[in-house]
């Protein structure tokens, strides 16, 4: 067995090849397993690779170096930096030389100071990583953008630019928010979930899904879950927790370290390090790495939610309207949905729920069914409507699974596609569209403008980027709204604009900037 000083030596020279982007396969293996048996190695890994960033972000400061650090085309060890860590972790392994860790994490801080008061391109680089500058005393974190977002029953509701302090709950029911922590990590979180803010770069997700950015100037951020701690060593990960605790952790970019609770008192925690493109679950103690085809998320799921939230540098948000549209509230009436299927004449307009599945009846014969769906006098120039040639920074189709059917097991992998023809929610399957259902092509667009490809939860809302969709509608295209059609697996049940339970019902919201009138050009412009 080998000594504690030892085992020390080892992990701080796997760590200075690992930086130094030396480190083998064989070498990788075993710092992973070194990991995954000794807590104080986790330690040691966690604090050299926050001490590698401070080194890095100091000596790019001192060289001038702004923005994102290219692609190197040399071996890092041949750089300053490289010489400067393989030094440092140098003296540290010299058994007689122990007592410099103190004096070797003071001198760097030091450097960084330095490099923080007289180098302006360093400055620049941090403001330009958009650093939160939390508006109040004890916030950890603001919030800074929302699309779609309903906020659970008994919680306080969030608004932009409202700060968030240590451990404060965030209970969304429905939609997307995006949080960026004080010391440069930006969460985007899909409801339903709860998510806790801990620190300034610590945070808790006890259920839901989230996407997480994390800068250089923001590794070590972490994310505890009721069966695991992610910690995040630098770019990106996604994260899905269930009712049940366990966990499923997707790198989409960069390195993760994924540590699971014990599964039992006095068990050692597991421990595993992921990068790019790998997936694990975590349940009852043990993490399992799968594949893309054994994920219940793959990483389009996951970048599909930053995709949803509107860009602030690309727009002039102080600019962009936020309207939702949804049947019986604030006045709105225009939804029209229905679903045909090929074993029934009769109109389903008035069905709580419609249906899309490629066999509807569960038998022998295959009788598919295929759902209509469209919001009607969105675009306009009257009071709550869209005005014509606005730009559309991003619309979110909010649908849930339906509660009024027993579909606990429901997935689906179903696509939309904008119609080219008028319909009816009275129309059926026989007796219209040729008596053959919804021709891809012909009845609707060539090819779809956005899909769905989650497991889908009894009474989950799911969100879907409609952006192309409503862009055209507003740029002049008629508006015959949606065919949501299914392409493999189980049928999908949504709540029907009829379901009883307001919430439940389907939403479209758009943040967009109006297109001025010329009368309002000609004002804006004599105030110039």
């Amino acid at each position: 067995m080998s000594s504690p000083n030892a085992t020390s030596r080892e992990v701080k020279s796997l760590i200075a090849a690992l930086c130094n982007e030396t480190l083998d396969g064989a070498q990788f293996e075993r710092l992973e397993t070194i990991l995954r048996e000794d807590e104080a190695a986790r330690a040691m890994y966690r604090r050299y690779m926050n001490l590698h960033v401070a080194l890095d972000l100091y000596s790019r400061a001192e060289r001038g170096t702004t923005g994102t650090p290219a692609s190197r085309t040399k071996p890092a060890g041949r750089s300053r930096l490289g010489r400067f860590w393989r030094h440092a972790t140098g003296t540290l392994t010299k058994p007689t030389n122990q007592g410099l860790v103190v004096a070797t994490v003071m001198l760097v801080g030091c450097l960084v100071l330095m490099a923080l008061v007289a180098a302006p391109s360093f400055r620049e680089w941090n403001a330009r990583n958009d650093a939160v500058q939390p508006p109040s005393a004890g916030a950890v974190a603001q919030l800074t953008q929302m699309v779609a977002a309903r906020w659970a029953d008994g919680t306080k509701p969030k608004a932009v630019g409202d700060s968030i302090v240590a451990k404060e709950p965030l209970r969304l029911a429905e939609g997307l928010v995006e949080i960026k922590f004080a010391q440069g990590a930006t969460v985007i979180l899909e409801g339903p979930a709860t998510f806790i803010p801990l620190q300034q770069n610590a945070s808790k997700l006890d259920h839901g899904r989230l996407i997480a950015q994390v800068p250089e100037k923001a590794v070590g951020f972490s994310v505890e879950t009721p069966s695991a701690t992610i910690t995040d060593l630098g770019t990106e990960f996604g994260l899905s927790v269930q009712g049940d605790g366990a966990a499923e952790v997707c790198v989409t970019q960069g390195t993760v370290m994924v540590e699971a609770a014990p599964g039992a008192p006095q068990k050692k925690p597991t421990v595993c390090v992921l990068v790019g493109g790998q997936t694990a679950q975590v349940a009852a103690g043990k993490i399992s790495q799968v594949t893309p085809e054994q994920a219940t998320h793959t990483q389009r799921d996951f970048v599909r939610l930053r995709r949803l939230i509107p860009r602030a540098s690309a727009f002039d948000n102080k600019q962009a309207v936020t309207l939702s549209f949804r049947q019986g509230i604030d006045d709105y009436q225009g939804v029209a949905d229905t679903h045909i299927r090929a074993d029934l004449a009769t109109s389903m307009a008035e069905q709580v729920d419609f249906w899309v599945d490629t066999d509807a009846t569960g038998g022998t014969r295959h009788d598919p069914a295929h759902s209509l769906l469209r919001f009607d006098r969105i675009v306009g120039n009257g009071p709550n409507q869209i005005p014509p040639g606005s730009t559309v920074l991003v619309a979110v189709l909010t649908l849930t699974t339906s509660a009024e059917n027993d579909c606990a097991e429901c997935a689906a992998l179903v696509n939309f596609y904008r119609m080219a023809v008028p319909w009816k929610d009275s129309d059926t399957w026989k007796a219209n569209f040729g008596g053959d259902g919804l021709t891809v092509g012909t009845d609707t667009a060539a090819k779809p403008d956005a899909r769905l490809t989650d497991a889908l939860g009894l009474g989950v809302a799911q969100a879907v980027n409609v952006t192309a969709s409503v862009q055209a509608w507003v740029n002049g295209e008629k508006n015959h709204g949606w065919a949501i059609l299914p392409t493999s697996g189980d049928g999908w049940v949504v709540a029907s604009s009829e379901a009883p339970v307001a919430e439940h019902r389907p939403m479209l919201s758009v943040t967009f900037i109006p297109k001025q009138s010329k009368q309002e050009s000609n004002k804006s412009n004599q105030r110039q």
